[in-house]
């Protein structure tokens, strides 16, 4: 099994002034001019994102982010501009900057107004394989009370518009405003899952699956689950250790090493207590009390 469970890292970089350190709408610039193809583009034109190859284990993963972060260095420096991974930049504004252009961030702008046009938020996410024929929700629903504890070992952004805002971890409050994020209910499934999203979407409620920001969720196209609870790491080897965090969770769910956490309430009380577990991670970090 441990040969399927393969990993892949995505990072949303900021794109700051090497001079003063300010964000950068530069986006459309630099991949414009990216020769590698390995860049993309986000809702903002002030982040550029990256994503790994499938990987085998974290170490595998380190080295493509090395690689990566090097590539969008470069490719931003010609632009006369620098990279930063972390979770929020901590004195840039919204007010200046713009959503890149394109259909898809179009109708998000649309749909989420103010949220979106003030969403500079940077997080990473971690892919893990998941073995055909296992049900991925099931995974989900074992794994999603450990999410906390991801949540408060990557916090890199406690500062705001100037101003520290006392959470370790801002970027996971900001990025909860939007429908359809932070942890996900407990589903039965994969069935239920999708009969889920499909009244969504009949509703008007979802624009697409990509538009589901659970902070652990089943991959709309890859056969994975992704963990996308975690600030953007300064530090390549943090990162990493993440990745293999998330991996080896995977593995003891998948190995009945884990079970789930909250095993004597119903499904509504244990929501409570995932999402509080959450907050609790985001506002004190590794100081946090989490209920067990």
């Amino acid at each position: 099994m441990e040969s399927e469970l393969t990993v892949g890292v995505e990072e949303e970089y900021q794109l700051v002034c090497p001079r003063t350190g300010e964000l950068r709408s530069r986006a459309q610039a630099i991949l414009r001019d990216d020769w590698s193809g390995e860049l993309q583009a986000e809702a903002q034109r002030t982040m550029v994102e990256v994503g790994t190859p499938v990987c085998r284990d974290s170490r595998e993963a380190a080295a493509e982010l090395r690689r990566l972060r090097t590539q969008a260095a470069v490719s931003a420096e010609v632009e006369d501009v620098a990279i930063v991974a972390a979770g929020l930049h901590p004195f840039s504004r919204w007010e200046t900057h713009r959503t890149s252009p394109g259909d898809r961030y179009r109708r998000l702008e649309e749909r989420f107004g103010r949220v979106l046009r003030t969403e500079h938020v940077f997080g990473m996410h971690v892919h893990v394989g998941i073995p055909a024929g296992v049900d991925r929700m099931g995974v989900i629903s074992t794994l999603r009370a450990y999410v906390p504890y991801v949540v408060a070992l990557a916090a890199s952004s406690p500062v705001y518009e100037g101003a520290d805002t006392g959470y370790d971890s801002y970027r996971t409050i900001l990025a909860s405003r939007l429908p359809h994020s932070g942890i996900p209910p407990r589903l039965s499934g994969d069935d239920e899952t999708c009969r889920l999203l499909s009244l969504l979407r009949g509703a008007g409620a979802l624009e697409d699956d990509g538009a589901v920001y659970w902070t652990i969720r089943p991959h709309e196209t890859y056969p994975t689950v992704e963990i996308r609870a975690t600030d953007a790491c300064p530090s390549v080897d943090d990162a990493a250790a993440l990745a293999g965090l998330a991996r080896v969770l995977v593995a003891g769910v998948l190995d009945g090493r884990l079970t789930a956490r909250c095993g004597s309430l119903s499904d509504g009380a244990a929501d409570a207590v995932i999402r509080a577990n959450e907050w609790q991670a985001a506002r004190y970090g590794l100081d946090a009390t989490l209920v067990a």
